[in-house]
């Protein structure tokens, strides 16, 4: 249901998100302010550098449906693409898990080999007319008239589609 991967036996989880920001923008954020506006505590801060990009390892905590977690993030990226990078999982687990999932956080790099955007979604859809795929954002296909985006105007079609975010109901 995210792009990433989920351990279901210890409820940890990986996952890594594209956003068409400019880093300096998206990283506002990143602060004990900003991370409390989002129910999290952070603990640490450490600029690094992902590959040739600018960016920084936080770790935070955050209480969520009564289990308390711990987090790895990393944010990384450039004047026009900002990635994140987060690794949660239940502090009960942090002995066995913390240094392997701040380590693959730590790990992340933008580029590489150029991927099939329909690697990203659990789902298939077909353009038609003149929409065409223009965008992947986390589990989202963002189509618009001739794949350019962002769109031009107001006045252009953009058409999103996405997984549902709930279980898949029996």
């Amino acid at each position: 249901r995210f792009p990433g991967y989920m351990s279901e036996e210890t409820g940890a989880s990986l996952m890594v998100t594209e956003l068409p920001a400019p880093f300096a923008v998206a990283s506002q954020g990143f602060n004990a302010a900003g991370f409390k506006t989002k129910g999290m505590t952070l603990l640490t801060e450490e600029k690094l550098k992902f590959g040739e990009l600018q960016g920084g390892l936080y770790s935070a905590s955050q209480a969520a449906q009564g289990v308390e977690f711990l987090k790895w993030m990393a944010i990384f990226g450039d004047a026009s693409t900002t990635y994140i990078v987060t690794a949660a999982f239940p502090k009960a687990h942090a002995e066995e898990l913390s240094e392997k999932l701040k380590a693959a956080v730590r790990s992340a790099k933008a580029g590489g080999a150029a991927a099939d955007p329909m690697d990203a979604v659990t789902f298939r859809v077909k353009p038609a007319g003149t929409m065409k795929l223009a965008k992947v954002i986390a589990n989202m296909l963002l189509f618009t008239d001739n794949g350019i985006f962002p769109a031009r105007g107001v006045e252009n079609p953009l058409f999103v589609a996405a997984a549902s975010i709930t279980q898949a109901m029996p």
